[in-house]
């Protein structure tokens, strides 16, 4: 009897156990796919997590990279800074140095020549052409005006191929060089009891000048550089 019933209860609702065996599929499909679904979007989240911590670490690293090379050519340009004022300062010391010995050269050698031979001169001159009162304007011996003269000439012998310049000081150098061979012609010409007005007239006329050059010349080093004169009363 209950086998019966079964059947004729099949029979009945065949359709609506079909519909529920439907909807039993339909909705263990829809599970699936929103299970799937979802499962993708996790995914695809967590893959967008990763590339991007994976794009920041990079960024990070290219972001590192750029700031250590920027922090190394700011610390090859600092090096080259302190190399150029190491360069700088060392080119000044052997400026500063070479107007100290320049000054001594002008002041102290060939000045000194000029006047001691200009003086041999024009007491050759006194001597041959009279016109004054040699005692009284040369009141040493004929010997000490000759050494006098020579003496101061002597150092000026090898001098000049000593005159070793920077670049700056070229201008002063070459003033220098002239003055020089101009007072070792004269000394030359009063060792050898030269005594020709017209010719020292014409020397000192190129001394004169030759003077003012190069104490203007030096002045103006002595400034830009910051060199204390080692004379005074020029």
């Amino acid at each position: 009897m209950e086998e019966k019933q079964i059947k004729n209860w099949l029979k009945e609702n065949w359709f609506k156990f079909g519909i529920l065996i439907v909807l039993i599929v339909l909705v263990s499909g829809v599970a699936l796919y929103l299970n799937n679904k979802n499962r993708l979007a996790e995914q695809e989240r967590l893959d967008r997590i990763t590339s991007e911590a994976k794009t920041k670490t990079e960024d990070e690293k290219a972001r590192a990279d750029q700031e250590q090379a920027q922090l190394l050519e700011q610390q090859k340009k600092e090096e080259q800074k302190q190399l150029a004022n190491q360069a700088t300062t060392a080119k000044n010391a052997r400026i500063s140095s070479q107007i100290i010995e320049f000054e001594d050269v002008l002041e102290g050698k060939i000045v000194n020549a000029d006047i001691n031979c200009s003086v041999l001169a024009n007491y050759n001159n006194v001597m041959q052409y009279g016109g004054t009162d040699i005692k009284t304007a040369f009141p040493d011996s004929p010997e000490t005006y000759k050494n006098k003269c020579s003496s101061a000439y002597s150092p000026l012998i090898f001098l000049r191929n000593k005159l070793i310049a920077e670049p700056e000081l070229q201008g002063l150098r070459k003033i220098l060089t002239d003055y020089l061979d101009a007072v070792k012609g004269l000394a030359t010409y009063a060792l050898d009891g030269g005594y020709s007005a017209q010719i020292i007239d014409k020397y000192s006329a190129d001394f004169d000048k030759f003077r003012l050059n190069a104490r203007e010349e030096l002045s103006r080093l002595q400034r830009l550089y910051n060199v204390k004169p080692q004379y005074t009363g020029q």
